[in-house]
């Protein structure tokens, strides 16, 4: 059930953040991942988990790695290819009806095929015909995959982070005894009425709401939207802790990461053995790559 492992030897996957980008393998986005957000965190980690005061500066090197841990995860990929199916419909609908009166209206003749310079998975192609009734014919494509998903974090992580600045956070430490722990999907966005009543679907601003982080097995970062947080270094009782600890474990996509084995962890996770969905998955990360390419470097292609 527990197994010792290196934190690079786990909750990976190869290519995930790869990009065909002018016909060649683009590691760009993990790269700005480790300048922007890993490594300038590492003095404000290390002052968080030793009690030390943080600064300002601390705080939103934290929020801003929470934020990256929130978005870049499989879970949430898969959040995003479920999402975007319809998401995607709804939108290129809209965009093809209303384009070509916008595109008559200014008689600029596009016969080339426009692509978002930032990767969004989109080529739009139109032809313009004068005559006594000009005649607009527009061809839109699109795909749901690696582009669109990095596309949409990138927009997530340059725009939308600025709601996490507005909230009031903290660190918390477990009851007495008791440990934290985390997961492969280890920010949790819970939506909470009570202990029996609460779900893991919430926003980055949802009016109490809650965000929760662990720093390590005695810091946890924490947040009550719309709310002041209690004291920096507050201890919860048993039963917050308990709760808490219960919502790491259901948050998490694969696996759970802990310092030493903890028995309680199997009860509020049990594991799910199925030959049949292991090979499923196994089968389409393997293709994640392959197939991810295809699509890349056929809407890069000029025609």
């Amino acid at each position: 059930m527990w197994k010792k492992s290196p934190p690079k030897a786990v909750a990976y996957h190869l290519h995930l953040y790869s990009q065909l980008k002018d016909q060649e393998l683009d590691d760009e986005v993990e790269q700005w991942f480790d300048k922007e957000f890993e490594t300038p965190v590492q003095s404000a980690l290390n002052r968080a988990i030793s009690d030390l005061h943080l600064s300002s500066d601390d705080w939103n090197k934290l929020i801003k790695f929470v934020a990256l841990h929130d978005v870049r995860t499989p879970a949430r990929l898969h959040e995003h290819l479920e999402r975007a199916q319809i998401i995607f419909s709804q939108t290129l609908k809209k965009l093809q009806k209303n384009l070509p009166k916008r595109l008559l209206e200014q008689r600029q003749e596009y016969s080339n095929p426009t692509k978002h310079k930032n990767h969004l998975p989109l080529k739009i192609t139109t032809t313009y015909e004068e005559g006594s009734e000009p005649t607009m014919i527009v061809n839109i494509e699109s795909y749901t995959g690696r582009s669109s998903w990095l596309f949409s974090l990138k927009h997530i992580l340059n725009n939308t982070i600025n709601i996490l600045n507005k909230h009031k956070w903290t660190i918390i430490r477990p009851y007495n005894g008791m440990k934290w722990f985390t997961s492969d999907n280890p920010v949790v966005r819970l939506n909470f009425i009570s202990q029996n009543q609460y779900d893991l679907k919430g926003g980055w601003g949802v009016k109490r709401g809650n965000i929760i982080f662990p720093l390590d097995s005695e810091h946890l970062l924490f947040t009550e939207i719309g709310c002041k947080p209690p004291i920096k270094g507050t201890r919860f009782n048993k039963e917050k802790t308990l709760f808490i600890r219960k919502i790491i474990a259901e948050n998490s996509y694969r696996m759970i990461f802990s310092n030493e084995p903890d028995p309680e962890i199997e009860k509020y996770a049990p594991r799910i053995v199925d030959h049949k969905l292991f090979r499923q998955e196994q089968e389409m990360w393997g293709k994640w790559h392959e197939k991810n390419i295809l699509m890349e470097a056929k809407f890069a292609k000029e025609t």
